[in-house]
Order: C-alpha cells, then structure tokens, then sequence
C-alpha cells in the first residue's frame, strides 16, 4: 500500500494552480499560422422538419400525420479540399487566402408527392461541387481562430499539432460558423 506524504501533498497543492492552465498559457505567443497548408474541411447545417398532426373524425383518438414541411435550417452537409494561405500581418491577424473545391448538397432530399400537390417536386438541392477561391481577414488567439466570411465572422476552436519554429506545421480548427453551421478544418503546412 502507497503511504501519502506530506511532502508530496504540498507538492501537490503548490502545482495544482498551473495544472489548471490551459496548455498555451505557459507559451510567450501562440503558435502562428503563417504560409501555405493543405485543408480539408467538412459542413454540416441542420434541418428542422415540422409535423402537423390532424385528427380523424371517422375514428376517435387518431392522429395522423397532416403535413410535413421544413423549418429553418440550411440542410447542408459539405466537404472540401484544397490550399489556404495565411499571411500574418499585425500581432494576431492577417489575410487568408483560399484555392480549392466544395462538395455539397442537402443531407435530406424531401419528395412531394400525391394528388394534393399538383406536379410535386423535391425539396433540397442533389449533391455538387464547385471551385471557391478568395481572400479574407482573420484573427488568431492561443485558443481561437476568427474568419470573416460572406453573412459574418466565423469564430472556431484550434487545437494545434507539430509546431516548428512558432509556426503551425498541423492544426485543426472547428465550430459553428456565422450561418448556424458546425464546420472542422484540418490544415497541414505545405
């Protein structure tokens, strides 16, 4: 059986404050994303689906499914892939720039059926790709990574890997974006 000094819980008790720190704070700088990286990056947007309920007359206690229709929600899921370029400028901020390609659709393609509806339709877009390029500000913190994107600033949580000489060699950085969305982005130095 172990015995517990007094020594060892004094020990204890001097250290437990810094074991409490997050692990950047004993770093004089966060880590800096600055150069070229490999992204890939994955979407997900939910999709809220409304149920109405109607009763039968015919037959007592008889729910039924009405109506069903979409709520808010973008219904997108998405993955890309592609180059991004941080160059810092001022302490914590800097330009990014983007070259690569998006994949995405709805999650949920919702089918209108039955004679009630006319022709029907389909509710929510196939899956497809497109190219994205440009560039935008961002800010960067021991813990945060800020992109201003079209609707807003999109504010993650980074969690950094191998970093050489102060500068991020792999990270990975993930949240929910400006429009509602949960977005993860795992970048590698170039």
């Amino acid at each position: 059986m172990r015995k517990t000094t007094t020594a060892g819980i004094a020990a204890l008790l001097v250290l437990s404050p810094l074991l409490a720190l997050p692990p950047c704070a004993f770093a004089a700088a966060p880590p800096l994303l600055s150069g070229s990286y490999l992204y890939t990056s994955n979407k997900f947007c939910q999709l809220s689906v409304i149920a109405k309920y109607g009763t039968s007359t015919a037959i007592k206690n008889s729910p039924f499914v009405a109506e069903i229709s979409t709520g808010a929600g973008s219904n997108t899921v998405g993955l890309g892939a592609g180059t991004i370029k941080f160059a810092p400028g001022a302490a914590g901020s800097g330009t990014a720039t983007i070259n690569g390609f998006q994949a995405d659709g709805s999650a949920i393609l919702l089918s209108e059926t039955g004679s009630g509806i006319g022709a029907g339709g389909v509710d929510g877009a196939p899956l497809a790709t497109e190219m994205e390029s440009g560039s935008t500000s961002f800010t960067q913190t021991a813990t945060t990574v800020s992109i201003k994107e079209q609707g807003g600033t999109s504010t993650f949580q980074i969690y950094y890997g191998k970093v050489s000489g102060g500068i991020v060699q792999n990270a990975v950085f993930a949240g929910v974006d400006a429009k509602g969305c949960a977005e993860q982005y795992t970048v590698t130095h170039s």
